[in-house]
């Protein structure tokens, strides 16, 4: 048993193979949910499947009071900790590129964005502070277009947008004292379900004032 279930993922080639990030460690379950085993212990905060392979998954989990990446190959049977600078972090988001096998990204707090090209093993840095945003143990998204890996947002206080791979980026909402929007504090964004990266560019922002949409992401701007 467990107090909070902070995120949940389903194996999609097994759906009874069910992962429960939790507060007293990352749980799975081989039956749909009816026994659980403690695969990753520490306060678990997000698990991921890559989209293009179960096999492989990552997790940010706390332990000792350091914030960490784990990834696992084997469908989460067992994990081990990736190689890259997350120890001093309070926050990790990671949101996996659909269109590039292995590819991974991490907004981690204080505005520094992680890419690893090998399902969460290792990591590189692709850019650091240029997301200007406070509180980031309460706001922190990140998102892929899922037919470009160049393509993704920042959600922090404010929102803010990438085409080069998170080398640059660019504020696009701001929900603070200009009252612009989307409203401040991001939490979370999720594409149309018809989205191509073409005719399609709608995807949906969630924060603290509702959900915003935009009908095409590629050039949406403060407003």
């Amino acid at each position: 048993a467990w107090q909070r279930a902070n995120r949940i993922a389903v194996n999609p080639i097994v759906p009874s193979t069910i992962f429960a990030a939790t507060n007293q460690g990352l749980r799975r379950s081989t039956d749909g949910g009816a026994t659980w085993t403690t695969v990753q212990s520490g306060n678990s905060y997000q698990v991921l499947i890559d989209p293009t392979n179960a096999n492989r998954m990552v997790c940010h989990y706390l332990t000792a009071q350091t914030h960490r990446i784990a990834f696992s190959t084997d469908s989460g049977v067992t994990w081990a900790d990736s190689a890259g600078g997350f120890s001093t972090a309070t926050r990790i988001e990671m949101a996996f590129a659909t269109s590039v096998s292995g590819r991974i990204y991490a907004s981690v707090d204080g505005g520094d964005v992680w890419r690893s090209d090998d399902a969460g093993a290792n990591w590189t840095m692709r850019s650091s502070g240029q997301i200007s945003s406070g509180q980031w143990w309460y706001n922190n998204a990140v998102w892929v277009d899922p037919t470009n890996s160049s393509w993704l947002l920042i959600g922090a206080q404010d929102l803010f947008r990438s085409s080069d791979g998170g080398q640059t980026f660019t504020k696009i909402g701001d929900g603070g004292a200009n009252q612009q929007t989307p409203h401040s504090d991001v939490h979370a964004f999720t594409a149309h379900p018809d989205y191509n990266g073409t005719t399609n560019r709608i995807v949906y922002t969630c924060t603290d004032g509702g959900v915003y949409r935009a009908s095409d992401i590629r050039t949406a701007t403060t407003s």
